[in-house]
């Protein structure tokens, strides 16, 4: 299988490794290395977050991936760094994610703006403005948008966002009792096309 990397060294790598290969193998991390990162996305944004401990467990399977709630998706995996903020980040993808939607069905139009509008507040608005009930609304709309629409892109973004409050759950907690964030400006580490892609396309599209 060919494995897109992301965050393991310098920029992002292709490769290719058997089934059933040990992650912990393909990765060639040491335990040093390991603790500079706090949690890994499976299969893009439409995949899953796991911990490293759950990542350095998995063989390269199917079968495995999905017994520890995850995919392997599109062969996507990128390791985030402990130096930024993980809420910041998702919540970042969430806003691309919500205009990558074709507009066609309400759990697109109306789900996944609420959700990325959530989640921007919990990064950006004073801490005792926010308010904790905001994470179980955010679980409330991945559960209502899942298996609705008329494709699978809500469910994909709602797998994203609730594996993340999971495995950064202490990240969420710690947006509610402090105020800001201290990493929550080191946005950018997970890679979104360029601001022009999306004119790029509606022009392309226009021209037909």
């Amino acid at each position: 299988m060919l494995l897109s990397v992301t965050g393991r060294w310098s920029e992002t790598v292709v490769v290719e490794a058997a089934y059933t290969t040990p992650m912990r193998e393909i990765l060639g991390l040491t335990p040093s290395e390991i603790a500079q990162f706090q949690g890994a996305n499976l299969g893009g944004y439409g995949g899953s977050w796991v911990s490293m401990k759950t990542l350095m467990s998995l063989t390269l399977s199917e079968s495995v991936a999905r017994d520890a709630n995850a995919t392997l998706g599109a062969g996507i995996v990128i390791l985030l760094p402990r130096d930024v903020c993980p809420v910041s980040e998702v919540a970042r993808v969430a806003h691309y994610m919500r205009d990558e939607g074709a507009g066609q069905c309400g759990p697109c139009v109306n789900g996944l703006a609420e959700i990325a509008d959530l989640l921007g507040g919990i990064v950006n608005v004073a801490a005792q403005r926010r308010k904790p009930a905001q994470v179980r609304n955010l679980l409330e709309l991945c559960n209502l948008v899942k298996g609705r629409g008329a494709c699978r892109h809500p469910d994909g973004v709602a797998r994203f966002v609730r594996s993340a409050i999971s495995v950064f759950d202490s990240h969420f907690d710690a947006h509610f009792h402090s105020s800001p964030c201290a990493q929550a400006g080191s946005y950018g580490v997970l890679p979104l096309p360029a601001p022009n892609h999306r004119r790029m396309v509606s022009t392309s599209r226009g021209a037909k």
